[in-house]
């Protein structure tokens, strides 16, 4: 956890320095200090929780978010963003993509590469009647969330009815998501939602199940597997007053399972819902508080408690700034 952190944090400051240094020194050497005028332009982060919106940042704008999660054991517990605006139309991203792993029990999430292009210009997006319209693509690399010395949880490891069970596994997996995202901010409401298309995919899996008879455990390898999940999502965002709003968003994740009577990995979805605040301490500067709940949980206490802080930091003025 403390290399993610490190990592986010140096990606971070040498983003904000390198920005820093151009906008703090003139063509003739000189300091200048009139772009702190611009971080009263900053714009809202194009984001809920994790559901995109269908807005872009603003050109040279950067966002970064750092964060992390309480309440449930089986978590990566940080979270954390970091996104870049290119001339008022496209917006790149460093975040991670999670998802429900039902071997361990746990809720995992892979490094992911965001790529979003607004398919509406800015200029026409702010008349009131023209909705903004967008495409985002989450891609993760290859990553292993079961090897050989994972603990499986109990369930997963149940027998069948002739006493097999599933005694170790290894698994790599990744996602790709296609968002296709239409949505309109107004001062006292925002509501961005369309259809989302993952890609899952899993590979090098194979397992090893203690056979009752044969009194030792017997290795088999498990077929590739690719399956696509179609869904609805949405976002909204409401106005409390000046300083705060109230957010929510609904979105499914994949959720990898394993079926002990077909010895097979099965890829399914689970709905996750996120109820919170965000609170402006500056018109660049908000911090947002929510509870996290899967369809796929037992109860409540499973439910978990997501805190975050962003900055939206604008090095160039912006005419077509979205208000706060």
């Amino acid at each position: 956890m403390r290399k993610k952190l490190l990592f986010i944090t140096a990606v971070s400051f040498f983003l904000m320095s390198s920005g820093l240094i151009d906008v703090l020194i003139s063509g003739d050497g000189k300091i200048k200090l009139g772009f702190l005028e611009n971080f009263n332009q900053a714009s809202a982060p194009t984001k809920t929780f994790s559901a995109p919106s269908a807005r872009v940042l603003n050109s040279m704008e950067i966002m970064v978010n750092m964060g992390s999660s309480f309440g449930v054991e089986q978590t990566d517990g940080f979270l954390g963003k970091i996104a870049i605006g290119l001339g008022g139309i496209a917006e790149i991203e460093l975040t991670r993509s999670s998802f429900m792993d039902n071997l361990t029990g746990n809720q995992k999430s892979f490094p992911s590469t965001v790529f979003k292009m607004s398919l509406v210009p800015q200029h026409l997006a702010q008349n009131w009647y023209i909705p903004n319209l967008s495409l985002q693509l989450h891609s993760t690399p290859w990553r292993s969330n079961v090897d050989p010395n994972t603990s499986l949880k109990q369930e997963v490891r149940a027998t069948d009815f002739l006493g097999n069970n599933l005694s170790r596994m290894n698994m790599e997996n990744r996602f790709t998501t296609l968002f296709g995202i239409i949505g309109k901010d107004f001062h006292f409401l925002r509501f961005h939602g369309g259809i989302s298309l993952t890609d899952v995919r899993v590979r090098n899996s194979y397992q090893w199940i203690f056979y009752q008879d044969l009194g030792y455990d017997v290795y088999e390898e498990i077929p590739d597997l690719q399956k696509n999940l179609i869904n609805p999502y949405g976002n909204v965002s409401i106005f409390a007053n000046e300083d705060t709003r109230l957010l929510a968003e609904l979105q499914a994740i994949p959720f990898i399972d394993y079926n002990i009577k077909t010895k097979k990995v099965e890829i399914k979805k689970t709905w996750q819902a996120i109820v919170g605040v965000r609170f402006f301490i500056k018109k660049w500067i908000s911090l947002d508080t929510g509870v996290k709940y899967l369809s796929s949980a037992k109860g409540i206490a499973d439910s978990e408690v997501n805190f975050g802080l962003n900055f939206v930091l604008p090095f160039k003025k912006n005419e077509n700034t979205i208000i706060k």
